[in-house]
């Protein structure tokens, strides 16, 4: 394994056992690129879906969490790359959501994309934000 993957693979872990710690399951999925043409992407999934629940409704068709963390990240990965400033001007194209989950930074020449789903948005941020913590302390040692 390359250090990058190692570097990737301990974000993921790190965002999981901080979802674990409030007692939710899901998909993470960090991806990185210097350039938007290269991604390099890391996901693990201890949910990849709810199935429909009747206790929610008649109209609930269940939640895949892998495909919600997904468009989080194509998304926000559209947002930065087209250098847009006002997101709530651009319409949610088909493949993303405008959920809450998705945390980005500009981390030395790389852009870091994190999102998780399978939690309540304000959970999703706070596990996606341990993954950027993550790779941000891997690279200040």
């Amino acid at each position: 394994m390359n250090e990058r993957n190692d570097i990737l693979t301990a974000a993921i872990l790190h965002m999981i056992l901080h979802a674990n710690m409030l007692d939710v399951r899901g998909t993470a999925h960090i991806v990185v690129t210097q350039d938007f043409l290269w991604f390099d992407q890391k996901t693990y999934s201890n949910r990849i879906a709810r199935d429909p629940d009747p206790s929610r409704g008649q109209d609930d068709v269940g939640t895949n969490y892998y495909g919600f963390s997904d468009g989080k990240i194509s998304r926000m990965v559209r947002i930065v790359s087209n250098q847009i400033l006002d997101e709530s001007a651009l319409p949610v194209a088909k493949g993303e959501n405008d959920k809450r989950g998705c945390v980005y930074e500009q981390i030395h020449n790389y852009h870091v994309f994190a999102s998780f789903s399978g939690g309540t948005e304000d959970q999703d941020v706070e596990i996606a934000k341990e993954g950027l913590l993550a790779i941000k302390k891997h690279q200040s040692s």
